[in-house]
């Protein structure tokens, strides 16, 4: 299930993990050691986030296993997003128990996990990217959410900023 890295369909989380992995970098604080970036590009379960889940949390171990700091996963992956009816039955709100679960079990280790979910907030559904660190969500949002968070002008400080709070 594991995908070694490749860009396959550039978004928001594909686009910052990379960043931080060294290709925008700045030169007067230089990296110490190598980054390991791991990119999952696989088939998700339409509209099944416990499925969805359970791939994630595989991919997760494999990604420690492999020494990685960073692992991102597609847009909607944890929902779907191949048609309304899937993204409906998959889509989560931020106070989910499966996914407040997820969330916690991250204080077991130190990667960066980027997860893409489509995000429930009343009636209303939000394409959203969530940066899962160390028992925490850093942040959640679109790319204009993060970036108001942050108060950054580009992406990549948006992402500089929200890992260098963890």
């Amino acid at each position: 299930m594991y995908a070694s890295p490749r860009l396959v369909r550039p978004g928001l989380t594909l686009l910052g993990v990379l960043w931080l992995a060294g290709a925008g970098h700045c030169p007067a604080h230089p990296l110490e050691a190598p980054v390991v970036v791991s990119v999952y590009q696989g088939p998700c379960q339409e509209g099944d986030f416990a499925a969805n889940l359970a791939t994630v949390r595989t991919v997760v171990s494999q990604a420690r296993e492999r020494g990685s700091q960073f692992l991102a996963f597609p847009e909607c992956f944890l929902s779907g997003y191949e048609g309304r009816e899937a993204v409906q039955r998959g889509a989560r709100g931020l106070d989910d128990s499966e996914l407040q679960g997820f969330i916690r079990e991250s204080n077991g280790h130190d990667l960066v996990v980027l997860a893409g979910l489509a995000r429930r907030s009343g009636t209303s559904l939000f394409n959203t990217v969530l940066v899962i660190h160390r028992g925490r969500l850093l942040a959640q949002g679109s790319l204009s959410e993060l970036l108001a968070l942050t108060s950054a002008e580009d992406l990549e400080e948006a992402f500089v900023r929200i890992i260098g709070g963890a």
